[in-house]
């Protein structure tokens, strides 16, 4: 079986080059809205996500590039001090 035990499948199946286009449009989204966050409420501290979406951006697009990994990114996330 080629999905997950119990998920649902529907909707119109995408190709490979279609879901990293979707990847790189979703975090594009993700990091504009925080730019507008940090923007409205004058606040920096809402613009160090994205700097670890630009990381994670630029990993997506070597992805594509090298046509795909056995390895998962994920950025460290650094301690929160108050």
């Amino acid at each position: 079986m080629s999905e997950i035990d119990g998920q649902l499948r529907s909707g119109t199946p995408l190709s490979e080059r279609e879901l990293f286009q979707l990847c790189l449009q979703h975090i594009g989204g993700l990091k504009g809205a925080l730019r507008g966050l940090a923007a409205s409420r004058k606040d920096i501290r809402w613009l160090v996500p994205v700097r670890l979406l630009d990381r994670m951006e630029d990993h997506v697009k070597k992805l594509i590039v090298r046509g795909g990994s056995r390895v998962l990114w994920l950025p460290e996330m650094p301690e929160w001090r108050q």
